[in-house]
């Protein structure tokens, strides 16, 4: 209904897409089972947004809904200290934790 597409368009948007449909488990809709209606979802993976994390404010990379308040700390700390900020930075420093960094993979550059 009207209710949980609202909910999965405004979780998209915060995203910057979906990569699977799994994800619409992160909602955590009540009454609705992704699984028995997996079918009739789709995604494309190739209109992911990818932010670039150098450019990105404190309080926008706060926004996305895979990285807490304590993980934004740690990516900034890796700024000031390696002096710029990508995808591969996080990863060849390990400035967060690997479960989080694959989850982020897809939207950062």
């Amino acid at each position: 209904g009207p209710y949980y597409a609202s909910k999965i368009i405004k979780y998209r948007q915060r995203l910057g897409g979906f990569y699977a449909v799994r994800q619409l488990k992160e909602l955590k809709m009540n009454h609705f089972n992704v699984d028995s209606c997996a079918g009739v979802f789709t995604v494309d993976p190739s209109k992911i947004v990818k932010y670039r994390l150098d450019t990105m404010s404190f309080k926008a990379i706060l926004k996305h809904p895979y990285l807490e308040y304590e993980d934004v700390q740690m990516i900034y700390n890796a700024k000031r200290k390696y002096g710029h900020l990508s995808y591969a930075v996080l990863e060849e420093h390990k400035v967060l934790a690997p479960h989080k960094l694959k989850k982020m993979k897809p939207y950062f550059q």
